[in-house]
């Protein structure tokens, strides 16, 4: 059973409150991740897409390809954290961004399988491309993220 493009967007509005604030939207939800963002409310004084929008953007659509690999994995609870992450823009962004993260690969689906086995937290880096609009091959930014996914603590009985 897999994590439909409803559900992913719902569990990140619930999760992500900013997700809402932000306009985000589940565009392609396949082996990775594509979201995409209204440029209308995160428009900076310049006219073009608020950087901070575009990093929170980046940010959201790896936390939701781990959110998502979480569910179909079937490795019980975890949170999906992000610890660093750097980003470089190469062109200002006026019309729809969409942030693809591509698909985990097979080694570092292994390694956090391993990781949460033994119920420790697994770390992995993600990159996400910034394309402007319908244009994959426009890539305006590029962000690497490194993010942590934990066993959730069990609650106090």
């Amino acid at each position: 059973m897999t994590l439909s493009s409803p559900d992913l967007l719902a569990t990140m509005r619930s999760e992500i409150p900013l997700c809402t604030a932000l306009g985000v939207a589940v565009l392609v939800l396949d082996d990775g991740v594509t979201l995409r963002m209204p440029v209308v409310g995160n428009r900076n004084g310049m006219g073009t897409v608020f950087a901070g929008s575009l990093h929170a953007l980046c940010t959201l659509s790896g936390w939701g390809l781990l959110t998502r690999w979480v569910y179909d994995a079937d490795v019980g609870p975890c949170e999906v954290v992000l610890q660093d992450s750097s980003i470089h823009f190469s062109q200002p962004v006026r019309s729809t961004p969409h942030a693809r993260c591509e698909p985990l690969d097979p080694s570092d689906d292994e390694h956090l399988r391993r990781a949460l086995r033994k119920h420790r937290p697994g770390r992995v880096r993600l990159a996400v491309g910034i394309s402007i609009g319908e244009n994959p091959d426009q890539i305006a930014a590029r962000f690497v993220g490194r993010y942590i996914v934990r066993p959730k603590p069990s609650s106090p009985r």
